[in-house]
């Protein structure tokens, strides 16, 4: 027999009332029912936990350890059915994710702010790094799962990965920078000016790059753009209150197309998401479509 928090509140009912049909009217179920509930617990071990007492019931000894005991370990079942509950409903646990820079810069702060709107107990860690760290570390279960840009991490036949959304990219500079002079704007123009990238970003690789800024915290890069004639691509969300108050300037360079960048969440096959890792989810590709 299991011993289940429904027995056990059974029992504690019946003492609290000193009443079997009280307690059963209390439980909303039949009196003969828990009648039956009740001796199948004292047959199955062995002693007996009330004395039956024409229309009510008294602890034995026995009876009285029992219900001293079992008030603790029904609050402690009840707080860990409800725990239980909420980490099915993705309301509890710890998370960690692996993020792509440009990605993190964009989305992470409002996600956060998503989560812990709330008061459940909710832990989410966020780890930056390049691709090729965040697949190891999805390897190593340091993290369940990866959000990434199109082309950030290679291809595997262990990922599984689905498509959550898509960013708009922008090329851009300070205001005042040399470039904007130029009425056409090739790859061949950039040589010369600092990029500013979280990777050396594979749409110039037809040209010499000599002065390179390789940082995975794009606030930085926005910053060092603001301040120096580094060129770099963020997306045009992140970037556009900048664009908006003219502090930097949108370019277009005719020989390097920027079409929309998909955004991938990546976990492993073998691996069933937790309910948290499907709020991550669901509250990313919100934020993307936003």
């Amino acid at each position: 027999m299991d011993i289940s928090i429904g027995r056990l509140q059974q029992l504690l009912t019946v003492a609290k009332t000193g009443s079997f049909s009280k307690a059963a009217e209390e439980l909303n179920i039949s009196q003969p029912a828990l009648s039956r509930s009740i001796a199948a617990i004292e047959d199955y071990y062995g002693f007996q936990m009330f004395n039956r007492m024409g229309r009510g019931v008294q602890l034995t000894s026995a009876g009285k350890q029992i219900i001293n005991l079992s008030g603790p370990a029904v609050q402690h079942l009840k707080a860990l059915d409800k725990n239980f509950r909420l980490f099915g409903a993705g309301l509890a646990g710890a998370l960690s994710v692996g993020i792509a820079p440009l990605l993190a810069s964009q989305v992470l702060g409002r996600l956060a702010g998503d989560f812990f709107m709330g008061s459940q107990p909710v832990s989410l860690q966020s780890v930056v790094r390049p691709g090729d760290a965040l697949i190891q570390s999805l390897f190593n279960d340091e993290i369940e799962l990866i959000a990434y840009p199109e082309s950030y991490i290679e291809p595997s036949d262990d990922l599984d990965v689905q498509t959550i959304g898509a960013l708009e990219p922008v090329c851009a500079c300070r205001r005042g920078h040399p470039l904007l002079e130029c009425k056409k704007i090739f790859q061949r123009d950039l040589e010369g000016f600092p990029w500013a990238s979280s990777v050396a970003p594979a749409v110039l690789n037809d040209i010499s790059l000599s002065n390179q800024l390789i940082c995975d915290n794009y606030h930085i890069v926005k910053e060092a753009v603001i301040n120096s004639d580094m060129i770099a691509i963020f997306t045009e969300s992140f970037v556009l209150p900048e664009l908006n108050d003219g502090s930097m300037c949108q370019i277009t360079i005719r020989d390097m197309p920027l079409p929309l960048t998909k955004i991938y969440i990546a976990k492993l096959k073998a691996q069933k998401t937790s309910p948290l890792a499907e709020v991550f989810i669901t509250k990313l590709r919100r934020i993307l479509g936003d």
